[in-house]
């Protein structure tokens, strides 16, 4: 298996992956992409084995995240999910400004 990442005209491919069991793939692969405007981009995830497209091509909004903190996402797909950790690296509210909101 392998997932597509786009963020704009940004796109990133993950290395082909096969799991013990030839499903369960575990990719250990950091991408970073230039965002513009956090508030209205969305980032998106499409799954495949070999060429064939598997499930939805899923879309996450990026106004929710915390600079320099890990967020998951997960992606569903037939038979299972994709999890994601995405970090803002110089957007976002600083972690001491959302928990002052609390």
């Amino acid at each position: 298996g392998r997932v597509i990442l786009e963020l704009g005209d940004q796109k990133f491919e993950t290395k082909p992956v096969v799991g013990a069991n030839g499903l369960d793939p575990i990719w250990e692969e950091t991408f970073t992409f230039e965002v513009q405007d956090p508030q209205t981009e969305k980032f998106k995830c499409t799954l495949f084995f070999g060429e064939v497209q598997i499930g939805l091509t899923a879309e996450y909004g990026m106004s929710d995240l915390v600079k320099m903190q890990l967020k998951y996402r997960g992606m569903a797909v037939p038979g299972g999910k994709v999890d994601l950790m995405l970090r803002p690296l110089d957007f976002g509210p600083d972690a001491e400004e959302t928990e002052d909101d609390m």
